[in-house]
C-alpha cells in the first residue's frame, strides 16, 4: 500500500514539474499570416451560412444566405429604397446565377458581386490588418476594396474582421466609410 501511494506521489511531483518548469507559450499576433490563415481555415469548411446587411444613402439590403464553398449559394432578403421595398432571392451554383423576378427565374452569368465567398476572399487576401484586440476574440481593422461598393474610390473605406478563439473561423465581417 505505500508502494502505490509513494508511486502517486513521485507520479505526481514529477507531473508538477513537468507542468510548471516547461517552457510558456505566449500568442503573438501576426495579422497578414494570422488572417491567411483564418481564411484558409474557412476554406475547408464545407458550407456556411451568413446574414448580409448592406446600407447606402440610396437603398439598404438585409438578407440571409447559405453557401457550399466553390459550388453553390442562395441568397434571400429584400432590398430597402425607402418608398420602394422589393424583396429578391438569388441561385448561384458555379458560374450561373438564377435570379427570381416575380413567380420566374431569370438565367445569367454568376457574378463576384452574388458570390458571397469570393467577396471574403477579396477583402481577406489582399490587404494589411492591425489587431485591434484578441481578448475574447480576436478583432483586426483593415482598408477595403470592394469596387462595386465605392467603383470611384472617393472616400476610402475601412473594414472590421473579428475571429473566433474557439475555431479561428470569421464571426463578422464589417466594411464601411471611417464615419
Amino acid at each position: 500500500m505505500q508502494k502505490r501511494t509513494l508511486k502517486w506521489l513521485m507520479f505526481l511531483i514529477c507531473y508538477s514539474l513537468i507542468i510548471n518548469c516547461g517552457p510558456e507559450f505566449t500568442y503573438t499576433p501576426e495579422p497578414e499570416k494570422d488572417v491567411k490563415m483564418w481564411m484558409r481555415n474557412l476554406s475547408y469548411q464545407k458550407s456556411f451560412k451568413y446574414e448580409y446587411d448592406l446600407h447606402t444613402a440610396f437603398a439598404k439590403i438585409n438578407a440571409n444566405g447559405d453557401c457550399i464553398i466553390g459550388r453553390a449559394e442562395h441568397i434571400k432578403g429584400i432590398w430597402d429604397y425607402g418608398d420602394t421595398i422589393v424583396n429578391f432571392e438569388y441561385i448561384g451554383v458555379n458560374d450561373r446565377e438564377w435570379a427570381k423576378k416575380e413567380d420566374r427565374w431569370i438565367e445569367s452569368a454568376r457574378g463576384e458581386e452574388s458570390d458571397i465567398y469570393a467577396q471574403i476572399k477579396r477583402l481577406l487576401e489582399f490587404e494589411k490588418f492591425e489587431l485591434l484586440d484578441g481578448n475574447d476574440k480576436f478583432l483586426f481593422r483593415f482598408n477595403a476594396t470592394l469596387p462595386y461598393l465605392a467603383p470611384d474610390r472617393w472616400r476610402e473605406m475601412v473594414g472590421y474582421v473579428e475571429i473566433a478563439r474557439k475555431n479561428y473561423l470569421p464571426e463578422m465581417i464589417w466594411v464601411g466609410l471611417p464615419d
